[in-house]
């Protein structure tokens, strides 16, 4: 990711090059269900959300998004829709690639980024890093359903990563200002999502704090 990104796909088999393109401050993810990359990138004045066929390495279809600073991505097979972070806004749009439309823009808290789609509960968890004054410093969850944000998570600092654990219904975000991991319980949805312990983690710029 980042600007000027040179975008390679690569045959794994034969170890060679198979397409490359250059886009602008690009986020992906890509759907194993469907055999497909979806990338987000800042475009001429817009955003740009596209869907790439993974067998053909060819485009699919395409759509303009209305704001410009992608910062995270994530897509909902069950829902057939495309979820979009955007940093400067600090919203998340909903694009229907298959239509190529915008289908809605949620707001959720300062700086957002890292998307996390749950399949169990219908639900889009994003990482808001930018300052707690501001609303950052915690994860907005969305219910995909109604496209509307029903709670806010207070996590560390800075959450620039998240990762699901379905098996034990848990949700774990890394903060990067708080050098520090998160835990949510309740990744199901069948109780109130609730941060149930910070794990502080060795960083050598505080002196070795644990």
């Amino acid at each position: 990711t980042g600007y000027d990104t040179l975008l390679t796909i690569i045959d794994c088999a034969g170890d060679s090059v198979l397409r490359r393109l250059v886009i602008q401050g690009a986020v992906m993810c890509y759907s194993q269900e469907e055999n497909a990359l979806y990338l987000a990138y800042s475009g001429a004045g817009n955003g740009v959300a596209e869907k790439i066929d993974g067998a053909t390495d060819s485009t699919i279809s395409e759509a303009w998004l209305i704001d410009n600073s992608p910062s995270g991505i994530c897509y909902s097979p069950e829902n057939g829709l495309l979820y979009v972070a955007m940093d400067f806004t600090n919203w998340i749009e909903v694009v229907d690639l298959a239509h190529s439309q915008l289908v809605d823009t949620v707001p959720v808290g300062n700086g957002p980024g890292r998307l996390l789609y749950n399949s169990i509960n219908n639900k889009v968890y994003c990482a808001n890093a930018g300052l707690t004054v501001n609303g950052g410093g915690t994860v907005s969850v969305m219910d995909c359903s109604t496209h509307t944000v029903t709670t806010t998570i207070r996590v560390g600092d800075e959450p620039v990563d998240m990762a699901s654990y379905e098996a034990r219904n848990r949700v774990f975000t890394a903060n990067h200002g708080g050098s520090s991991v998160s835990v949510l319980l309740d990744f199901g949805g069948a109780v109130a999502e609730t941060p149930s312990a910070e794990v502080r983690m060795t960083n050598a710029d505080d002196g070795g704090r644990v």
